[in-house]
C-alpha cells in the first residue's frame, strides 16, 4: 500500500519537473493535500517521529492493529503503548505523514465497520425473531412492510442456519 508521503513525494516530483499545465496540475494537487493534511513542503521531506495518541475503542483494537501494521510495518508495531488505567488510549511514535495516514484510515474503517456492525445485527435479530417464530402477524392495512431483496432473505436465512437448536418449552403448572 501506498502511503500519504509516497504519493505526495511523487506528486511534489512531478509539479517540479512535469510540463505546463501537468506541473501547474500536481502544484495545485500538492498545494491542497498539504493544507488537507495540515502540512508543509519541509515537513514532506521530515522523518522526524513524535508520539502520537489515538483514542482506540476496544472492539476497533484489532482493525487499528491491521491500520498500523499496513501504514508503519509490522516490526514498529511493537513500539505502540497501552497505559492500563486508559485501555482506549494508544500512543505510538509516527511521522507526520504516518500519523497523517493512520487517522484517515482509522477515521474510515471506523465509519464503515459500524454500518456493517448495524447491519449484522439488523440480520441476527431478525434471524432470530423467524427462528423462534416470534413474528408478528401483518394486518390488511400495514402499508410501511418494506419488500426484503434477495440477497437480504439469503444473509437472514445463514444466520438462522448458523443458531443453535435449542427452543422455549412451555412449563404446564396447576
Amino acid at each position: 500500500m501506498e502511503s500519504i508521503k509516497d504519493k505526495l513525494r511523487k506528486i511534489k516530483a512531478l509539479a517540479d519537473k512535469g510540463f505546463y499545465g501537468e506541473a501547474q496540475n500536481a502544484k495545485r494537487i500538492l498545494n491542497n493535500l498539504l493544507d488537507k493534511y495540515s502540512l508543509t513542503i519541509d515537513d514532506l521531506m521530515e522523518d522526524e517521529k513524535k508520539l502520537r495518541k489515538f483514542k482506540v475503542e476496544r472492539v476497533m483494537y484489532i482493525v487499528f492493529n491491521h491500520i498500523v501494521a499496513n501504514v508503519i510495518g509490522e516490526e514498529r508495531t511493537s513500539k505502540m503503548y497501552w497505559f492500563k488505567n486508559k485501555p482506549s488510549v494508544q500512543y505510538i511514535e509516527l511521522t507526520d505523514y504516518e500519523y497523517a495516514e493512520i487517522h484517515n484510515l482509522f477515521d474510515f474503517h471506523k465509519r464503515q465497520y459500524k454500518k456493517e456492525y448495524k447491519k449484522q445485527i439488523d440480520i441476527i435479530i431478525t434471524a432470530y425473531i423467524h427462528k423462534h417464530n416470534l413474528t408478528l402477524k401483518a394486518s390488511p392495512d400495514d402499508k410501511d412492510r418494506k419488500e426484503m431483496s434477495m440477497d437480504e432473505f439469503l444473509d437472514i436465512l445463514s444466520a438462522i442456519r448458523r443458531m443453535e437448536d435449542n427452543y422455549y418449552v412451555k412449563q404446564l403448572t396447576e
